[in-house]
């Protein structure tokens, strides 16, 4: 268990290294054999060798996914996470798990992005099946295919946090709205969920824990303040999980 002047201290290492933080727990990704001829490939090479193998049979994109259009809609702006570019990162797909794959996320549709290279420097863009995705990991970001009923949507949600009590949740999303008279851009909501004794909560602020958490009120009060933490947005939530951490580390 993680003390509170250890959490108090590693907070304010990341504030003046102005770090970011992600507290998950994730296991190392490895490949898995199955029974069908496609799985019985070694599955720790890159995802090009599994679709090169698909190439004798017909439609082989359709089994997968489909091809993604990547035509911009407005200048300056994108629905994807993070920056417009390509990513290394892990994908489980069809229970088989492939690292250091081309990835990008779009948040307006949910769907994850793989890009295919081939023969001759010949590039595709694909959207895979989102039911066939079960997980996938950009850089420190680790998404699982989840359904919260609070939310109102299944689809893919980032995980904070996971601790022995408490497991913390993001839901990404953007839409593309007005901006002004004449211009449009894509804007990012998020929706912020915590799973404790097998319930989910919405979580909007410091103040959602406190009163979740009455007992224990004052103590998430104090800590948050000596910390500054109390906002909960896309820019601050790596520190919010420190206050989450904290939370997991008390006799809940």
């Amino acid at each position: 268990m993680i003390s509170v002047n250890k959490l108090e201290a590693l907070f304010n290492n990341l504030a003046k290294a102005g770090l970011l933080m992600s507290l998950v727990v994730s296991a190392p990704f490895i490949a898995i054999a199955q029974d069908d001829p496609i799985e019985q490939l070694d599955l720790s090479k890159q995802l090009n060798q599994w679709y090169d193998s698909l190439a004798g049979q017909e439609n082989p994109i359709l089994l997968q996914g489909k091809m993604a259009d990547m035509e911009r809609k407005i200048l300056g702006s994108h629905p994807y996470l993070g920056k417009l570019e390509w990513l290394l990162g892990d994908v489980t797909f069809r229970n088989n798990k492939f690292q250091s794959v081309p990835l990008l996320f779009n948040l307006e549709k949910d769907a994850l992005l793989v890009l295919r290279s081939g023969q001759n420097y010949y590039e595709m863009t694909i959207e895979l099946k989102s039911d066939l995705v079960s997980e996938f990991k950009i850089q420190d970001s680790k998404f699982i295919k989840m359904a919260i009923p609070e939310s109102g949507k299944a689809g893919f949600y980032e995980v904070l946090f996971e601790g022995d009590k408490l497991k913390f949740y993001a839901r990404r999303d953007k839409q593309l709205i007005k901006n002004g008279f004449t211009g449009f851009e894509y804007v990012q909501s998020d929706q912020y969920f915590l799973l404790y004794k097998d319930e989910y909560y919405v979580i909007r602020n410091k103040g959602s824990l406190a009163r979740l958490f009455k007992k224990d009120r004052k103590l998430i009060k104090s800590f948050a303040n000596r910390t500054n933490i109390g906002k909960l947005n896309n820019e601050t939530d790596k520190y919010f999980t420190v206050l989450i951490a904290y939370c997991d580390s008390l006799d809940l």
